[in-house]
């Protein structure tokens, strides 16, 4: 009866199951709350820094065949806050790591954070790694995943691209594996 209810739920437009929730982390002005509104609504635009946490609701992703809703919880990047990550992590059914590829010394300290951060996780699944920034590659340097990757001494399993907020280069492609990944998870469920 469950599962028929379910379906039929689904087949109006309801999602029988709540949001799923994602936890979205990295350093201080890695792009995060950027990244957050840019899959909310589409549309970039500065935002200030978040402190502590802030909850983005009902943000709706959408293929062209699937569409999920996702509650992102904006983790503040300060030391004091990487203390709570582990903990957010928990809470998460989807874990992002966002890193700007466009500060050389940003990426090595988020290089330590996310080796430290997912050695203490107390689960294998992915943690989706997003190199922000991609617009300002053409000003200079820019660090893609695999050669963040290479940096890492983790085997945690991790997915990542890179994407601009600014530009939505690769925003559809975040989107798509994103919605897969939510898919799978809810068939597990």
């Amino acid at each position: 009866m469950g599962s028929l209810w379910s379906y039929f739920l689904e087949s109006i437009g309801f999602s029988a199951f709540e949001d799923m929730r994602a936890g979205l982390f990295g350093l201080s002005n890695a792009g995060k709350s950027v990244l957050a509104n840019a899959l909310k609504t589409g549309e970039y635009k500065e935002i200030p820094p978040t402190v502590g946490i802030d909850e983005i609701s009902n943000v709706n992703l959408q293929t062209e065949h699937d569409k999920k809703s996702l509650q992102i919880f904006d983790i503040s990047g300060d030391e004091k806050m990487r203390q709570e990550w582990q903990q957010e992590a928990l809470l998460a059914d989807l874990v992002l790591f966002a890193v700007d590829g466009s500060d050389m010394e940003s990426v090595k300290e988020a290089v330590q954070a996310l080796d430290d951060f997912v050695s203490e996780l107390p689960f294998t699944k992915p943690v989706f790694v997003v190199m922000t920034k991609l617009d300002l590659a053409e000003k200079g340097a820019y660090v893609r995943f695999d050669q963040f990757q290479s940096l890492l001494t983790t085997n945690h399993p991790l997915i990542g691209m890179e994407v601009s907020s600014k530009t939505k280069t690769n925003l559809k492609e975040l989107v798509e594996k994103l919605v897969a990944f939510c898919k799978e998870a809810k068939r597990k469920r």
